[in-house]
């Protein structure tokens, strides 16, 4: 759901897109089109053509190139978190090696993804791993947030973790107003 400065910006920006539309039409017309061809409704119609094309174009090349880099960021987000994978895998058979990425959303998600898979003493190793990074710290805080996907998804990591700590945010979380919340504790 956009926020009401975010619809007014993308209302601004289509409305700036339009305006330059037309003023290119009636550039392109006035300085290419309108000279060559004599009758006028003609003109304007081969100008307003030849803009839909290069805008089209335009888009299409935008759209190209954001699916590139958007695919090339996330494969090189998922070479990272199989490196940050094995470096956990590592350290959790008692590699000293200290981790490289000790920030960012990659190691979190490496975190959450192994704390589902294990238990024991190695889901406490981790546990305790994840507060001296700051990652529960940081999942308590989004527990705080007002907004509902975030507490519930905060739930969801929190309960995770082993020990104490977790223990005392589900029993919260399960008077949680947001309904969404209150189920991820129970469960």
């Amino acid at each position: 759901m956009l926020t009401p400065t975010a619809r007014l910006l993308t209302f601004a920006e289509a409305t700036l897109f339009i305006v330059l539309a037309f003023l290119m039409v009636f550039r392109m017309d006035a300085n290419f089109f309108a000279p060559h061809i004599a009758q006028r409704p003609i003109s304007l119609a081969v100008a307003f053509l030849v803009a839909q094309i290069l805008a089209t174009s335009m888009m299409l090349f935008a759209g190209v190139v954001t699916k590139w880099l958007r695919e090339t960021l996330e494969r090189r987000a998922e070479v990272r978190r199989l490196r940050i994978t094995d470096e956990l895998v590592r350290w959790l058979d008692g590699d000293s090696t200290p981790l490289r990425d000790t920030r960012g959303p990659d190691l979190e998600k490496c975190l959450v993804q192994m704390l589902c898979l294990l238990s024991g003493s190695h889901r406490k190793r981790l546990t305790d791993l994840a507060i001296e990074l700051g990652c529960v710290e940081r999942w308590e805080n989004a527990y705080r947030s007002l907004d509902g996907h975030r507490r519930k998804e905060a739930v969801s990591r929190l309960a995770l973790l082993d020990g104490i700590r977790s223990r005392r945010f589900l029993r919260m979380a399960a008077r949680d107003r947001v309904r969404s919340a209150a189920l991820s504790a129970a469960f």
